[in-house]
């Protein structure tokens, strides 16, 4: 019965005052949908299981190489298998071009090569047919794939009878055996599986193919004591070391956090963000309650008086929080459904390799519950302050008209301490954001180092079996770029083993007589040309001469450096003449030096974004082929008019060997910078609602501050102290409350900053200016605050003001 008179109770006052209600339910609307969306963010993405059988035991194995981490050999797997105890399930797969072709079309997928055990993995079973078995890894045996539920559909009409069927795969004839189900795409994106067919001992070490290492560990096994016993494993396994030099371990990562691992800290810190709003809104909501508590002071002790118990206003006082909190939860998790789906669309617009199917985000089971938490813990915070401050003053005080002086002053200190941690997370918020903004807006403005205006590019792949390196393979690419060039509207073609958009990892490199212990040689990109990319680019040279026909199979071998890698590795001296060798600790025997014989500006590889950048050298096509490369197109019109044509032209050549990654460099940049672009929306909005919450709950405290004190201010008026002298006076416990906000808030923004720079890259000091530019917004927002509720006592009358109650 108290139960239910309480809340009707406290449902009777929050409908008295319906703007103050309104005010509450939004600012905790905005609190709660940023924290439960953030916390839905970094679920979907990183830290929520897999939605298959024991999916949080599901794990990739990578191999530790001096410290650095790189995929797994077929050798690992092999020992793995054999010595470890931990684990319930290993499966080895490897991805690799697969063309489907009808000799009429032809479609390029990107294929997994499974091993044995891989779909017991996910525990998956087809729609049709059967899934991969371990006879079908057997060398000799007819080759079999099974296909996704989405190619089945779009490319075979859904036929029914499909199981059975031959389909050429790589110009090699297998059979159909079985259809996954739709949405099943596992693991990155995949609609082809074939068998992996490979034997560790058909193999040398330093032959040995790459792979991804699958594995689930033994129920009650923890991830940490299955990576112990992998780098015991390793530890005791000199076999496994290509050169004497390694060092070589293991590494474990949870599935989405290994394929995440670059952006984990980004979410962190967005994570962190978001509760950096969410305190903002406690703490607003708590000092607006607190401001009301102490206005009803003398009611609270009226009932204290007559015997009402102190628990039970303290209930009423967080039935009122919990209302509040449950109205704008309600909100929230609707402003946060709508978030996921804009920021899933945000992605999908943006990316040009297809979204991950593991990191589609919507509102689920586990982020409601996640979202009915953080609701009660905020009602239980914002509530429990206020009620306990308003229910243990000094009644007597109060009831004699005292309570301005004896509840009001320490009520008042809470308030102030309130409003400069407001203050401090406010700077916070809006400094980050701001120094995400400029360094995003100055790496954008330098670009790439060149104009990627009007440029169309697309792979090729064609395969070794059909194209070996030699005449046939540089046949097959010179008659690609005659026919490309011969495009009406194309202005320049080139062949190029990466574009500057494209992420390219870097390798290591030795400068002739010099000594890098352990393998730590200096890191640069290594980009193979034909001779006409840097006229097709544009690319200027600084010093020597560029890459032309002269350098070929039969000449010695030369190379092209960019001016960063010159002055990295030949300080003050000239290049030129200078050789350079690649090296790494997973070769046998180093590559041969090559001969610098020229410098051209440094371009950005990949990314425009990072801490360290790293150079780059460019070697000519004819010294070192390789048999993926990609085509680029310099246009006169909309680059994008010139896909088909291209297509075209490579299906007159073979129609067995379809082009991939169609894109302008123009979208590829955009997809570069899609997290970031992300990341900086996300702030900004973070740091407009810190700024509204701020000045509102500042608003508020002293809109209720100064109508305490209205009577005070009728004395001082009628006394004759002038309008300045007042303004002047609340002015100053502002100032007060700004410095000491700031003194928290900048040194706070400056950590928080620093994985973003770390992240962004920071090779200029533009991003400074957010130091200055924030602190004098919220100064002039926090002022205004103050000076709208003063505004209207100073209009009053002296006479109205002395008899206001």
């Amino acid at each position: 019965m108290n139960l239910l008179l309480d809340i009707k109770y406290t449902l009777r006052i929050l409908l008295k005052t319906p703007g103050f209600s309104a005010l509450t339910v939004a600012v905790m609307t905005l609190g709660l949908g940023v924290s439960i969306f953030m916390l839905s963010v970094a679920n979907a993405i990183v830290f929520r299981p897999l939605d298959f059988n024991d999916g949080e035991r599901l794990m990739f194995i990578n191999r530790l190489v001096d410290n650095r981490v790189q995929q797994t050999l077929l050798h690992d797997y092999q020992k793995i298998k054999t010595e470890s105890q931990s684990f319930e399930l290993l499966a080895a797969f490897g991805s690799e071009t697969a063309v489907l072709s009808d000799g009429v079309k032809s479609i390029r997928y990107q294929g997994i090569y499974a091993g044995s055990g891989f779909f017991e993995y996910t525990d998956v079973a087809p729609v049709l047919g059967r899934v991969l078995a371990d006879n079908d890894q057997i060398i000799g045996n007819p080759q079999v794939v099974v296909i996704g539920y989405d190619l089945w559909q779009n490319y075979f009409g859904g036929d029914e009878n499909i199981i059975g069927k031959t389909v050429q795969i790589n110009r090699t004839q297998v059979e159909v055996i079985g259809v996954m189900p739709q949405g099943y795409l596992f693991p990155f994106n995949n609609q082809i599986w074939l068998p992996l067919r490979k034997d560790a001992n058909q193999y040398l070490l330093k032959d040995s193919p790459l792979i991804r290492l699958l594995a689930k560990t033994k129920p009650g096994v923890s991830a940490a004591e299955a990576e112990l016993e992998l780098k015991s494993i390793y530890a005791n396994s000199s076999d496994l070391r290509i050169s004497p030099q390694q060092n070589i371990s293991a590494r474990i990562d949870l599935y989405k956090r290994e394929l995440r691992r670059d952006n984990i800290k980004l979410f962190y810190l967005m994570l962190s963000a978001g509760f950096f709003v969410l305190a903002l809104s406690c703490i607003n909501v708590g000092n607006l309650l607190l401001a009301r508590a102490n206005m009803r002071a003398k009611e609270i002790a009226i009932r204290m008086a007559l015997g009402a118990p102190r628990a039970r206003l303290i209930a009423q006082m967080l039935w009122e929080s919990l209302f509040i909190c449950s109205a704008g939860g309600l909100l929230a998790i609707l402003f946060a459904g709508w978030g996921l789906d804009a920021t899933t669309q945000f992605f999908m617009s943006r990316t040009t390799d297809g979204f991950p199917f593991f990191a589609i985000m919507s509102l689920r089971g586990d982020d409601i519950a996640n979202a009915i938490l953080v609701i009660a813990v905020t009602a239980l915070v914002t509530g429990f302050i206020p009620a306990w401050k308003a229910s243990s003053g000094n009644f007597n005080a109060v009831l004699k008209d005292a309570a301005k002086t004896s509840l009001g002053k320490t009520t008042g200190l809470i308030s102030k301490i309130l409003v400069m941690i407001e203050i401090a997370l406010s700077c916070t918020l809006m400094i980050v954001a701001g120094i995400i903004s400029i360094l995003i807006y100055h790496a954008v403005a330098q670009g790439y180092g060149i104009n990627i205006d009007n440029f169309l590019t697309a792979r090729v792949n064609p395969p070794a079996s059909v194209y070996p390196q030699g005449p046939a393979q540089t046949g097959y690419y010179d008659r690609l770029l005659m026919d490309a060039s011969n495009i009406p509207g194309v202005e320049k073609a080139t062949l190029i083993s990466h574009v500057p958009t494209e992420f390219l990892p870097p390798s290591g490199f030795q400068p002739e007589g010099q000594e890098f212990p352990n393998f730590a040689f200096p890191q640069a990109h290594l980009v193979q040309v034909y001779p006409n990319t840097f006229d097709t680019l544009a690319i200027p040279l600084r010093e020597g001469r560029l890459l032309d026909q002269r350098d070929n199979e039969n000449s010695p071998r030369v190379v092209v450096v960019s001016d960063e890698l010159a002055n990295k590795l030949w300080p003050g001296e000239s290049p030129l003449g200078k050789r350079i060798r690649r090296m790494s600790s997973t070769q046998a025997m180093p590559d041969p030096w090559m001969t610098v014989v020229g410098v051209v500006p440094q371009l950005l590889q990949g990314s425009l974004f990072g801490s360290e950048q790293a150079p780059t050298l460019y070697v000519p096509f004819a010294q070192m082929p390789r048999d993926a490369m990609a085509i680029v197109l310099k246009t006169r019109s909309d680059p994008n008019q010139f896909q088909q044509p291209l297509a075209k032209v490579l299906h007159n050549i073979d129609p067995n060997l379809p082009m991939y990654r169609f894109a302008t460099l123009t979208a590829q940049a955009d997809n570069n910078r899609t997290m970031l672009e992300l990341v900086e929306r996300i702030f900004l909005a973070f740091a407009v609602c810190a700024l509204a919450m701020a000045v509102t709950g500042i608003y508020g405290v002293m809109a209720n501050h100064i109508e305490q004190r209205t009577q005070e201010l009728g004395i001082r008026r009628a006394l004759g102290s002038p309008d300045t002298r007042i303004v002047l006076l609340f002015s100053r416990q502002s100032a007060w409350q700004l410095i000491l906000g700031f003194v928290l808030g900048v040194p706070l923004a400056y950590f928080m900053s620093q994985g973003f720079i770390n992240t962004i890259g920071a090779e200029n000091q533009l991003h400074l200016l957010a130091y200055v530019l924030v602190p004098v917004i919220i100064s002039a927002a926090v002022f205004i605050a103050t000076l709208i509720p003063l505004r209207r006592i100073l209009r009053m009358e002296p006479a109205l003001a002395l008899r206001y109650e």
